[in-house]
């Protein structure tokens, strides 16, 4: 094979090939044109194809290594974050119990049926403060045994003192109710992962319309707890 006879098989010669030594030896040249560019590329594999083949395979794997390694990256940066979060939800419930230790916590409160306790907080009688308390109190001894909590919403002890100033007659239905909520509920400031790690810190920018209507109709949300395994498949 002559150089002029190279140049016409590709177009750009002075271009390093790997898997085509013979050849550029052959066109007594330096260098050959990248497989892609030869534009007669079926004879070349014909004329060298153990040296093809083998970049070939050596390619695959090398692309099938590197995503295995990228994997292998994203499941410990995923690991890490999990872990990170967990111990944040440890430290918000210890906080938590610290605030709440030494205060007076009426107990009948969290025996109070649903409709007990909404004539209660309507007509005054209870706050929406000393109902938070008990039943954060509660959600605590339960998180003991459950280890459920994934987040506590600091928010909840503003609002609650906000609903003990409002006027009477602008007390919504659920005016000073403590919800738990699901992790799956959006809340502004904080993540919505519904179990999946990738989500994990990335706060919402508002909250979710169902939050939105608890809070108008005078609900405190104050916890989210974790969802079912069910949930995540």
């Amino acid at each position: 094979m002559t150089a002029s006879q190279h140049t016409h098989r590709c177009e750009q010669p002075a271009q390093a090939c790997d898997v085509m030594v013979r050849h550029a030896k052959a066109c007594n040249q330096d260098s050959c044109g990248s497989l892609p560019r030869c534009k007669k590329w079926k004879e070349c594999y014909n004329a060298h194809p153990t040296e093809l083949t083998a970049a070939l395979v050596a390619g695959s794997i090398s692309v099938m290594s590197g995503f295995y390694v990228y994997k292998l990256h994203k499941r410990r940066e995923l690991r890490v974050k999990m872990e990170a979060r967990g111990a944040r939800a440890k430290r918000d419930i210890e906080e938590l119990k610290q605030e709440l230790k030494g205060l007076k916590i009426n107990g009948a409160i969290v025996k109070m049926s649903f409709q007990q306790l909404q004539e209660a907080l309507q007509s005054g009688k209870l706050s929406a403060s000393e109902v938070l308390r008990a039943y954060q109190v509660k959600a605590l001894e339960v998180n003991d045994r459950t280890n459920a909590i994934t987040d506590v919403i600091k928010s909840a002890k503003v609002q609650a003192a906000k609903l003990d100033t409002l006027d009477p007659s602008l007390r919504g239905p659920l005016h000073g109710i403590p919800i738990s909520l699901k992790e799956t509920c959006g809340l502004k400031g904080l993540d919505c992962t519904s179990g999946f790690p990738e989500l994990i810190d990335i706060p919402l920018k508002e909250d979710s319309p169902l939050i939105q209507v608890l809070k108008l109709k005078g609900a405190v949300p104050f916890i989210r707890t974790n969802i079912p395994e069910g949930m995540r498949k």
